[in-house]
């Protein structure tokens, strides 16, 4: 394989590439979910739900966003230093985004942030495929 820019190999270039991706969806969808808050949480008030259950979905919404956004964190701080990640870790980050898009897929059915969250899990799978001779 040819050599990149400052001695990176393709494989190298590949693997930050698909993270970033990966941590730039999650890290959206962070935000948007965020923002989506006051609207989701007067939706669950204003609701017949029992208010401990009102309370959990509340809770629920906003536990997802730091998952996700604490997971973007981890794929950048990989791209930034890859020895922070063994090569054959880097695919179980992606169990987090796959499992949640599976679970958006089976309770809304075609929802477009199921497919966000697959797309992010996949980055993350192809970029422990790139992993090189030295697995960085």
């Amino acid at each position: 394989m040819g050599r990149l820019v400052c001695g990176l190999g393709q494989d190298t270039v590949n693997r930050r590439a698909d993270l970033a991706f990966a941590a730039l969806i999650l890290m959206a969808g962070a935000v948007m979910h965020t923002i989506a808050f006051p609207k989701a949480a007067a939706a669950a008030e204003g609701s017949n739900l029992l208010s401990r259950m009102a309370s959990t979905f509340k809770a629920l919404w906003l536990i997802d966003s730091v998952t996700s956004l604490s997971l973007a964190v981890v794929l950048v701080a990989i791209v930034v230093s890859p020895a922070l990640a063994a090569p054959r870790l880097v695919p179980i980050l992606a169990l987090s985004p796959l499992g949640t898009a599976i679970v958006i897929f089976a309770t809304l059915g075609n929802f477009f942030p199921g497919y966000l969250m697959l797309a992010a899990g996949v980055a993350i799978v192809l970029a422990g495929l790139f992993t090189g001779s030295k697995g960085r």
